[in-house]
């Protein structure tokens, strides 16, 4: 199984992941990642470890521990591809089989809610001086 390690700091190195890591880290391979957006950079872990059994493990006991002094986010790693993403190049043209949030409920009952007043007229006979 693959999992994710995020929200580690910028001053971590491989040796330190892997001491974390313990004993679920023995049959495991690490890689560290960098990932720049903007003007930040975010640090995060690409494991995979063989055993399914242990890897659950590892999610279980080590998320929210801290790491340098960030607690660390451990989850299954996701793969994205362009069929299952709408952040993809030219997503308006794939096929999306799944609902669209502008036509759920939550967003057509907001719209009931919506106050209609009518506009103030009153001063737009008035003659101006000139």
């Amino acid at each position: 199984m693959e999992l994710f390690i995020g929200n580690i700091s910028a001053g971590t190195r491989q040796h330190e992941l892997q001491k974390f890591l313990g004993s679920y880290g023995k049959q495991a391979t690490l890689s560290l990642r960098k990932l720049k957006f903007d003007a930040s950079v975010y640090y995060y872990a690409h494991v995979n470890i063989e055993s399914d059994k242990v890897a659950l493990k590892a999610i279980k006991k080590l998320h929210g521990k801290r790491l340098n002094g960030k607690p660390v986010l451990i989850r299954e790693f996701e793969y994205r591809a362009g069929n299952n993403d709408r952040r993809s190049l030219n997503w308006r043209n794939l096929l999306w089989d799944k609902m669209e949030r502008r036509l759920s409920e939550r967003r057509n009952r907001s719209r009931v809610f919506e106050r209609k007043e009518p506009e103030f007229m009153g001063y737009n006979n008035v003659a101006k001086k000139g």
